[in-house]
């Protein structure tokens, strides 16, 4: 009987230990409040010149984004942008988003993000040919 219950306690700390708890750095008050103030939409990442907060986020919804300044196209439309042979929605988002951003561009955006020099930032429209 001591054996099973020893065996329970392995599994569970195993169980603990491969789901990730109490693995991750918890912030907590002035340090939570400061990182939640620092992550932007991503409709703050494109800049154009003159225009309003209203014109920016209609321009913004008019390319694909959604109202609240996100980009998450719903289920129904990723299903639909999916190709047969695509295991899940991912590359279907990745054309969505793609399309979103040769969208902004045209409207004359400016894509303020970073970008890398990596295979995933030049193949995305708003880092093409930058140096970031």
């Amino acid at each position: 009987m001591k054996r099973l219950y020893f065996l329970l306690v392995v599994l569970l700390c195993l169980g603990f230990l491969f789901t990730g708890c109490g693995t991750q750095v918890a912030l907590s008050g002035r340090a939570y409040d400061e990182y939640v103030k620092s992550i932007k939409p991503y409709i703050q990442y494109w800049e154009k010149e003159g225009l309003t907060v209203e014109k920016r986020r209609g321009d913004w919804v008019e390319c694909g984004g959604s109202s609240d300044g996100s980009f998450s196209p719903y289920i129904g439309l990723l299903n639909k942008e999916r190709r047969p042979e695509e295991k899940d929605r991912s590359a279907a988002h990745d054309r969505l988003d793609n399309e979103l951003q040769r969208c902004m561009l045209k409207k004359g955006y400016r894509y303020t993000g970073k970008c890398y020099d990596n295979e995933m930032s030049r193949a995305s429209p708003a880092c093409a040919g930058m140096g970031n």
